[in-house]
């Protein structure tokens, strides 16, 4: 009796085996023919899809600098040449990108000079206009440009620096002063912002139509391109606003500091 239930438990293992296996076997074919129907419509989906288009035969050839950009852009890498001039970059450095300044020493010391602690101080109201113009200055954008260095590049009058200002902050971008140089300005905004506000600049203040016949340099190249962006050169209330009274840039040590007159006249025979 005991041989036979022995028996009777192992035939009703080997059933539930059999009976597990058809069902793994079951599950498989589900799965075979799921990942069938998948390929079907993938295949169906290609065969409707319309093919590329492609450029007409009148078409111009995409330039080179055209598709290194496109892939340049791809990868998130900038371009290696102008994409306002189409010249190549120069490369130069290192640079410091860090902040060039420790605000809570540049906070506390002018408090002190503030304060009147240091009154005797006899470069007291020059520190105090060099670290008043540090404090208003962007922290984290370590480059800056030059009104001056644009409006030569481009042969065109030059904007006030309010002016400028203006239209960066109309615009959406931050902007400031740099404390080593009274026409240098510092802004997050990318280069193609602040050609297209000089752009809208030369459009109501133009240059001669001689500088921009000369197409192959880089004043035209710039200019011939219509802006995207439409600047606003009015300057608001809060830009107008009273400022803390400071030198922020060091004034001449005497009056008519400055490069003198070139020496002219004859050159007198010495007598021996």
């Amino acid at each position: 009796v005991a041989a036979n239930e022995e028996a009777a438990v192992v035939d009703d293992e080997e059933k539930a085996a059999v009976a597990a296996n058809e069902e793994a076997a079951v599950v498989d074919d589900e799965e075979k023919a799921a990942v069938a129907a998948n390929e079907e419509a993938d295949d169906k989906a290609a065969v409707e899809a319309p093919p590329p288009s492609s450029p007409p035969d009148d078409a111009p050839p995409e330039s080179a600098s055209s598709q290194k950009s496109s892939e340049n852009e791809d990868d998130g890498v900038p371009p290696p040449f102008c994409q306002e001039t189409g010249a190549a970059f120069k490369m130069v450095g290192p640079i410091w990108a860090g902040p060039l300044h420790d605000w809570e020493w540049v906070t506390a010391a002018l408090d002190r000079i503030e304060s009147g602690v240091d009154k005797y101080l006899s470069t007291r109201e020059r520190l105090h206009g060099v670290l008043t113009a540090v404090s208003e200055e962007l922290p984290d954008v370590p480059l800056y440009y030059t009104l001056p260095d644009i409006c030569s590049t481009l042969h065109c009058q030059s904007p006030k620096m309010a002016e400028v200002k203006a239209a960066l902050a109309h615009a959406g971008y931050r902007c400031s002063q740099f404390h080593r140089e009274p026409d240098a300005i510092k802004t997050d905004a990318p280069p193609r912002i602040l050609w297209d506000i000089f752009r809208c600049w030369c459009q109501k203040h133009p240059i001669s139509e001689k500088r921009l016949a000369e197409t192959h340099l880089a004043h035209a190249k710039i200019l011939t391109v219509a802006p995207k962006l439409r600047a606003n050169f009015a300057t608001t209330a809060a830009m107008r606003a009273p400022k803390t009274k400071a030198r922020r840039w060091a004034p001449n040590p005497e009056d008519h500091w400055g490069p003198k007159a070139a020496a002219h006249g004859r050159k007198r025979p010495r007598h021996r």
